[in-house]
């Protein structure tokens, strides 16, 4: 056999053959994204950054969508962690400082932590996992000494991003994109059990309506309805809501991120 054809086929093999974790973490450092693992107070967080984002005014900070929570059989997930990482599409886009912190328990980074599969599923907007993600992020803020934080959330990540935002350092704007912004609601629409152990953005507005936020979504999104997102944005004046007619909860964010960063900096 050739030696090139046995490399290639040799390297589709051990990604057929790779977690959902140690795919993304390759898709992270192919684009060029430096990588650290950091622990809260209990939970291990897998971080990816550009070198702009240790010494920045302001800072995007990423969080991503709820991943694989359950598997096709029923049952909670080995590894819940994104097997589509659009939300490394878009931060490789931005040309701005920019982090990427994963939640406990994804990424492959808990295997010495206390992790329930709770945690990504009835609970994956639950206190511990926002105050796992908020230590995190406040830490690198206080270190690198950050002026400016911007949260940008995709999916179940703009969920966190707004649960989060109240106790966030320098936070100056909330961006969502397909965003489950009322999980009572959403899990309603889908005919889902109540997320018991989980927090609600819908049941915190006071706490945020006087952060400056931007909710995009998509017109043709069955996962995150639009009417559910629309509904949240129009509680505040700080809110804004943006739909893309054509754009469905996957398709087409990547294309349009740069134009959609151009709307996050006016």
């Amino acid at each position: 056999m050739n030696k090139n054809i046995f490399l290639v086929l040799s390297a589709i093999l051990l990604n057929a053959c790779a977690t959902p974790a140690q795919r993304f973490s390759q898709a992270a450092l192919e684009a060029g994204f430096s990588a650290t693992v950091v622990k809260s107070d209990h939970y291990h967080h897998q971080l990816f950054y550009n070198d702009k984002a240790l010494q920045a005014k302001t800072l995007h900070v990423y969080l991503d969508g709820d991943g694989t929570p359950w598997s096709r059989s029923g049952w909670p997930s080995i590894d819940p962690t994104s097997r589509n990482p659009l939300i490394l599409q878009m931060m490789m886009q931005d040309e701005s400082p920019a982090l990427f912190i994963g939640r406990p328990c994804y990424h492959g980074v808990g295997q010495n932590d206390d992790c329930d599969e709770k945690l990504w599923t009835s609970g994956r907007y639950s206190y511990e996992v926002v105050q796992s993600l908020l230590q995190v992020s406040n830490r690198w803020v206080k270190t690198h000494r950050i002026e400016e934080v911007v949260f940008i959330g995709y999916s179940g990540g703009g969920t966190l991003a707004v649960l989060m935002a109240p106790n966030a350092l320098n936070l100056i704007r909330v961006v969502t994109i397909a965003a489950n912004l009322d999980v009572d609601a959403w899990n309603a629409f889908h005919g889902y059990p109540p997320f018991e152990l989980s927090l609600n953005p819908a049941d915190q507005i006071e706490a945020v309506k006087n952060i400056e936020q931007i909710h995009f979504a998509g017109g043709l999104d069955k996962v995150a309805p639009t009417e559910i997102i629309e509904k949240f944005a129009n509680t505040s004046p700080k809110f804004r809501y943006q739909l893309y007619p054509n754009y469905s909860h996957h398709c087409c964010w990547v294309d349009a991120w740069p134009n959609i960063l151009q709307k996050i900096l006016d």
